[in-house]
């Protein structure tokens, strides 16, 4: 019961006191400024410039090509890339890509959408939760880490699985913590309300990524149940309920996809999750500590805090606050922390153990790092060191920013280091920003801070869909690769969906200039192979320096791989020069084989008979011999 005779009565365990009622429009105002701050800021972090520079690396353009052919097909069973069956992954983010095809058309915005509204509606029920549970200081700081740390919003921008799979489970987490809280607090049995979303969350999770997904969340109420000493926890959530609505939302795909394609139980079960994680089939070999520093940046710029919760757990371990007195219990014994905690160690500790690991697999941990960041920075008495490592890192945002330009330009055109070193403008970004962090965080001004940080954050986001965003385009896309085959063939470069055939995605082009002729791809980065694959629908055809060249057609390539072709042209009998100057910092070249123009064969005099014979004529000079080809030089190509 809270104490009545408080100066703040049963308001302190909410992080501010109730208004008065002369206070109250005063305070509805500020709650409806902040809440249109973050409004924005999610908008510009998660939003703004979706389609700004196109699809990087190669998951983004192969998932949203799989979306656009379920669309196209009317097919939403059987994922099929370029026509041919993908069974790598379950089927939920091809849904998504799918759906925000139909919104916003078959491009890069209509392929983020989905994730994008995820994240949102990840950091709006992360925010929530710290309300619901910790008042509104911890939620102010949940939602401005939640809308600013770089893997939640980088993610979220991403047409990838990982943004659906850390969502979806997230919220199941969430929802199965409301079940257990009110058994840790000895308020009674959980509500099936709060079990049943959480197995409907389960079930989406396993359709974003697979069984892994149960794994996870299994291992979290089982180290829960053993921290609790509640074994009955783990017969109480199998609920004759929550079986069913895992069920019903999980098994149907499943079943359905394997009748259809019987191989996507050997690749999809065996391949892609058992030999993923006990061997390196996949070749991304990492240590076991490897997702130490990662968790420690995934939540930058606010790395700094990150390293509170662990400071708070050592003291809570050791009986010793900051001070060194002995530290009193913590207050609400709701087991909260403990659950997070469960949860970040649970994520992080199994793949950690996996053969293969990248720096993605982590992100179901974010959520439960970032309300652990929160909640430690949300108390009265807050410290000062962790935002003095964070300011740090903030500060470096807007110098990043002014040298982008110079950082990825090559290095044939970069100006020396010294004249960006010597910009006054780019110490004052820096050493300003960091200094004006220090002086508010000395003087505890928390929310200026924060508010500052954010803006910071909000600006580069800017910057990098605003003005920058056609660096990033040449840099890091295959857009301008695929609208430059597309300025050379036309129309006949793309082919239209739906495909229902492999072999239409490697046909030659049927009109056009290029008529007859395919495109081909000679060591060229499977990143940019997938993107011509999403914007032109189109394979092309591997070149080798071995293989036997057609007499003309366009070849993709690394532009460090220019040389290596024209010589290989050269010794098949073929000219390769540059089709179409590629942008500014682009790591790709388009040339144009064609076969070298034929030699005019030399003229033989007709003989004559001795009977009719001419007048002796001069001697003709014989006719001069053809010069021969010059050698070949790859052009530069910057």
């Amino acid at each position: 019961m809270p104490d009545t005779n408080s100066p703040r009565p049963a308001a302190d365990a909410r992080g501010m006191p109730p208004p008065t009622a002369a206070r109250r429009p005063r305070a509805l105002l500020l709650a409806l400024l902040v809440a249109a701050g973050f409004a924005a800021l999610g908008w510009v972090m998660f939003l703004h410039g979706l389609a700004a520079f196109g699809l990087v690396g190669p998951d983004e353009p192969r998932y949203a090509e799989i979306g656009a052919e379920m669309l196209a097909a009317k097919n939403f069973v059987t994922p099929k890339l370029l026509g041919a069956p993908w069974l790598q992954k379950p089927v939920l983010e091809y849904w998504l890509v799918a759906a925000g095809d139909a919104v916003e058309g078959v491009n890069a915005a209509g392929s983020r959408l989905p994730n994008a509204l995820l994240g949102l509606l990840l950091a709006a029920a992360l925010a929530g939760f710290a309300a619901a549970l910790r008042g509104w200081r911890a939620a102010g700081w949940t939602a401005a880490i939640a809308l600013t740390s770089v893997f939640l919003f980088g993610f979220a921008r991403a047409a990838t699985t990982d943004m659906p799979l850390a969502a979806m489970m997230s919220f199941s987490l969430l929802c199965l913590y409301l079940w257990l809280r009110p058994q840790i607090t000895g308020g009674g049995a959980g509500s099936r309300a709060w079990l049943w979303p959480a197995a409907a969350f389960l079930g989406f999770a396993v359709l974003a990524k697979g069984p892994v997904a149960m794994v996870l969340e299994g291992l979290v109420l089982v180290f829960m149940a053993l921290r609790c000493r509640r074994w009955d926890w783990l017969r109480r959530v199998l609920t004759p309920g929550a079986v069913t609505v895992f069920a019903v939302v999980t098994l149907p795909w499943y079943i359905a996809v394997s009748m259809r394609t019987p191989a996507f139980l050997k690749v999809f079960f065996w391949q892609n999750n058992l030999e993923r994680f006990a061997t390196n089939r996949y070749q991304h070999p990492q240590p076991v500590w490897f997702f130490l520093p990662i968790l420690f940046l995934a939540v930058f710029p606010w790395s700094g805090w990150s390293l509170l919760p662990l400071a708070n757990a050592f003291h809570r371990i050791t009986g010793r606050n900051r001070g060194g007195v002995r530290a009193q219990p913590a207050r609400p014994a709701d087991g909260l922390l403990w659950f997070l905690w469960l949860w970040l160690i649970a994520v992080a500790g199994f793949f950690s153990l996996s053969q293969s690991k990248l720096p993605g697999y982590v992100l179901p941990a974010i959520p439960a790092a970032i309300l652990l960041i929160a909640f430690a920075a949300g108390e009265d008495s807050t410290p000062r060191w962790p935002g003095l490592i964070s300011a740090a890192f903030t500060a470096a945002i807007p110098v990043g920013i002014l040298l982008f330009p110079w950082l990825f330009t090559p290095q044939s055109w970069r100006p020396p280091a010294q004249y960006f070193l010597r910009n006054p403008a780019l110490w004052m970004a820096g050493l300003g920003t960091a200094v004006v962090l220090w002086l508010l965080l000395w003087r505890r001004r928390f929310a200026a801070y924060i508010a500052l940080t954010c803006a910071i954050l909000a600006a580069a986001a800017w910057s990098l869909t605003g003005p920058l965003s056609p660096q990033v385009n040449a840099i890091a896309s295959a857009r301008p690769l695929a609208a430059a085959v597309w300025a050379q063939c036309g129309p006949p470069a793309t082919v239209r969906l739906p495909i229902l055939d492999p072999r239409q995605a490697s046909a030659p082009m049927a009109g056009g200039s290029c008529a007859g002729q395919n495109l081909y791809a000679f060591h060229l980065p499977r990143e940019m192979t997938y993107g011509l694959g999403f914007y032109l629908h189109r394979r092309p055809l591997p070149l080798t320096a071995q293989a036997r060249w057609p007499r003309a057609g366009l070849v993709a390539t690394d532009r460090r791989r220019i040389p290596a072709l024209v010589n290989a042209a050269l010794r098949h009998g073929l000219d390769a020069h540059i089709a179409i100057e590629p942008p500014l910092g682009a790591n790709w070249a388009l040339l144009r084989l064609a076969a070298p123009p034929a030699a005019t064969p030399p003229q033989t005099p007709l003989r004559q008979s001795p009977s009719r014979r001419s007048p002796p004529q001069k001697k003709a000079k014989p006719p001069a011999a053809a010069p021969a080809p010059p050698t070949m030089h790859p052009p530069a190509v910057h």
